[in-house]
């Protein structure tokens, strides 16, 4: 009891005002503790963010940035590369070579810019020898009309192409002879060409092209009038008018 009055003294001595209550007592009566307030857990993960550098001041200048200098070596290299394929296409031009069909139409042929390398009775077994023997002379375009007289070999015709070379364009004559080996020397002819790119051979079909037209040929079935010389120079030249290399 002296201990309440006299904290009751010591406070109205000072000023306050406290609850009776809290007189009486002397020490506060401590309340529950606060609880944190819960979170329900989040089922997206929390992805860390890497922090963006800032990017680098770069001084402004005023100097032009140069170009870069010109590649001298890599020009030449160029260039030698252009004139060796000119070289290894050969001269412009076209040559025909053949047998007899071919020396019948040789005027006109020359007419139109052909030259013409034509005998009579030629096989097509002749043919590499006389291509190899052009060398680097021998035309971007040659025409091979061969086949009339006799058996024309796969190994031979493959021998002509090969021998040309790739930067030049044959074209391959089939031929029109009732004869034994027609049949077989178109089949060969065909093959020949579907062993290259088109790029390099084309088949000139004088066989097709002359089925239905018997006035176009002589008693032999074979050699040719007048009329069948026009028709047959006007497809080879027109053949190599519309695919040769120029």
């Amino acid at each position: 009891m002296r201990i309440a009055l006299a904290v009751s003294g010591a406070v109205v001595a000072s000023g306050l005002l406290l609850p009776t209550r809290a007189m009486a007592v002397g020490i506060a009566t401590p309340g529950p503790e606060p609880v944190a307030p819960s979170v329900p857990p989040s089922d997206v993960p929390v992805v860390p963010v890497e922090p963006v550098p800032a990017p680098v001041p770069v001084a402004p200048s005023d100097q032009p940035v140069p170009a870069p200098p010109p590649d001298a070596e890599g020009d030449a290299v160029e260039a030698a590369r252009e004139a060796g394929a000119r070289r290894a296409a050969g001269p412009r031009g076209r040559l025909a070579v053949g047998d007899s069909l071919l020396v019948s139409v040789t005027p006109w042929l020359r007419s139109q810019g052909f030259r013409v390398h034509a005998e009579v009775g030629r096989q097509f077994s002749t043919a590499p020898a006389i291509v190899r023997g052009f060398g680097s002379r021998l035309p971007r375009n040659l025409v091979v009309e061969l086949g009339t007289n006799g058996t024309v070999s796969p190994a031979a015709c493959r021998t002509v192409v090969s021998s040309a070379g790739k930067h030049r364009r044959v074209f391959l004559v089939t031929p029109r002879v009732p004869r034994s080996w027609e049949a077989g020397n178109l089949r060969t002819l065909r093959s020949c060409d579907a062993r290259f790119a088109s790029s390099r051979v084309r088949i000139v079909d004088w066989h097709a092209r002359s089925a239905g037209h018997p006035e176009w040929f002589a008693g032999d079935g074979v050699h040719l009038t007048t009329a069948g010389r026009l028709a047959f120079s006007k497809l080879i030249d027109r053949a190599v008018d519309r695919h040769g290399l120029r």
